[in-house]
């Protein structure tokens, strides 16, 4: 017996084909049988910052020194969102690749003589 699935590494794939992935396996596992829990990949827990409200107008120095620290902190927190997001993608990629890494091995062990 040949399987049509193919036991080749596959190339290196954008975080937004992972996404996708993960969505249309999400979707499939709910008509078929899952090893995930829930039938779900677990969700993503970073928290997006919320950019800052622009001031119509800043009369003084304070008004200025006050909205550059708010500007600062936003930008802090979203270079820690950026690090959470890419923390979660490159798990996701390499949870991602251990599987095809499984099935492949699995495509060979049902197609080997």
């Amino acid at each position: 017996m040949t399987l049509a699935r193919h036991a080749r590494p596959h190339p290196a794939r954008s975080p937004s084909l992972v996404a996708l992935a993960l969505l249309l396996a999400s979707s499939q596992a709910q008509a078929q049988d899952s090893r995930l829990p829930d039938s779900r990949y677990p969700a993503m827990s970073c928290s997006k910052p919320v950019k800052p409200f622009t001031p119509l107008d800043i009369n003084s120095a304070a008004a200025a020194a006050q909205y550059k620290l708010v500007v600062e902190r936003y930008n802090q927190q979203a270079q820690a969102y950026t690090a959470c997001v890419n923390a979660y993608l490159d798990v996701a990629m390499a949870d991602v690749q251990r599987i095809q890494q499984q099935m492949d091995a699995a495509v060979a062990a049902a197609n080997a003589p």
